[in-house]
């Protein structure tokens, strides 16, 4: 999947994290080239997401996306609570980079709505 011009351009990676009611999904879009500390921790943070997942069994109900690409990644996971604390965690981390490096890291917290 070819990456977007603004990406190109201005070297920030785009995160889209959804926690809710146990549905689950992570979209990454982009490098941060700028920094090889910042692309080495956002990857850290998802290859370990990762790791949890393929080693959470009964937790998971269900995978509706799993694609991972460089510079482009999708985890889109039904689960229980342990999945949710997981999911917490990574976006945790992933705001943690966005503190220290607003220019190569968007991270974007997807509300969800009940009604």
């Amino acid at each position: 999947m070819p990456q977007s011009r603004t990406h190109k351009e201005d070297g920030m990676t785009q995160a889209k994290v959804k926690i809710g009611c146990g549905d689950h999904l992570l979209t990454l879009e982009g490098h941060a080239t700028g920094s090889e500390t910042v692309c080495a921790a956002i990857s850290a943070i998802v290859y370990a997401l990762e790791g949890y997942l393929e080693n959470a069994g009964a937790h998971i109900y269900a995978i509706l996306e799993n694609e991972t690409a460089s510079g482009n990644v999708h985890l889109h996971y039904l689960g229980d609570e342990s999945v949710t604390a997981a999911w917490e965690m990574a976006y945790i981390g992933l705001a943690q980079i966005q503190l220290q490096y607003p220019d190569l890291l968007s991270v974007r917290l997807q509300e969800e709505k009940i009604f």
